[in-house]
């Protein structure tokens, strides 16, 4: 096993097959950032999502895809980073396979997806996993190629495996980012309880949002989308995006949402405390960031 790897392996309580599992996929996380480092990829997108906040702001769960956004609309291809990600994977002994998914002409998303073996990944770190030999990890990227402007970047050291830079969405816009998702998820039978995690993350700090990277997120999805009127909030500012959350905390399944995110979570009994009405509570300190 690389002395890396292994130092970055003991940080974590291992308790039960699903603490392995997000172990390792954490650490394959991170490694693929290192290669999209090397690949001069930061030059051209930010970092911003689940994992973003877990990797440079401490949220305490488990998160399973990489998310990024393009500084501005210009070429752009996933393809050109295959060779960063693969050979830094390989670097310290991991078997992956990288492969691009192609972009329908209506969507502004491109997509990859690593996939490797879960037992035989395991081996590489020096661990024994006695679950079905065929089970594969999987971690996808998605990059959003026509982004919304009006976010705000850091650059963000990480230390392991080796020490490197990623720009990634400050907070306020990452929290802007999030009551984006939360408003516009549009299936019913997919209920994100991480969205509704993070949230009180945010709440709890508590962290203002960027309004103006959220109004133009919501502006461009209802002109893409062409939502029905029923889904709009019109006109956009800080009154109607907090009303447009209550009713969103009305339709909210607290169980199935529980469901989704306690999978992620050292201890699920801090949902004990989940409800619709801890969930209005927490919305009365939302707060915009000062322009």
């Amino acid at each position: 096993m690389h002395e890396n790897i292994k130092t970055m392996f003991e940080k974590y309580a291992l308790t039960d097959v699903n603490g392995q599992k997000n172990a390792l996929h954490e650490i394959v996380q991170e490694i693929v950032m290192l290669g999209l480092s090397r690949g001069q990829f930061f030059r051209s997108a930010a970092f911003y999502g689940g994992t973003a906040l877990r990797m440079f702001y401490g949220l305490d769960r488990f998160s399973e895809d990489l998310d990024f956004t393009l500084l501005s609309t210009q070429p752009f291809n996933l393809e050109d980073y295959r060779t960063d990600i693969e050979s830094t994977l390989a670097s310290y002994g991991f078997s992956f396979s990288y492969n691009t998914k192609p972009k329908s002409k209506e969507s502004v998303i491109e997509s990859a997806f690593i996939k490797g073996n879960t037992a035989a990944n395991f081996i590489t770190i020096g661990i024994t996993y006695r679950q079905h030999h065929d089970e594969k990890i999987k971690i996808k990227l998605e990059v959003d190629t026509l982004p919304a402007l009006g976010f705000h970047c850091e650059a963000k050291l990480q230390t392991v495996p080796t020490p490197y830079y990623v720009n990634t969405l400050d907070l306020p816009s990452l929290f802007a980012g999030k009551l984006h998702a939360i408003l516009f998820r549009q299936r019913q039978d997919n209920i994100k309880g991480r969205d509704w995690y993070d949230l009180a993350w945010y709440l709890r700090r508590p962290v203002p949002y960027n309004l103006k990277y959220l109004t133009n997120k919501i502006s461009q999805t209802l002109d893409e989308e062409k939502l029905p009127l029923a889904n709009t909030i019109a006109p956009v500012n800080e009154s109607t995006i907090k009303q447009a959350l209550f009713e969103k905390v009305k339709a909210l399944d607290i169980e199935r949402a529980k469901l989704d995110v306690g999978r992620f979570l050292k201890d699920p009994r801090v949902l004990d405390v989940w409800s619709h009405e801890f969930f209005r509570t927490m919305l009365e300190r939302l707060q915009p960031a000062t322009p």
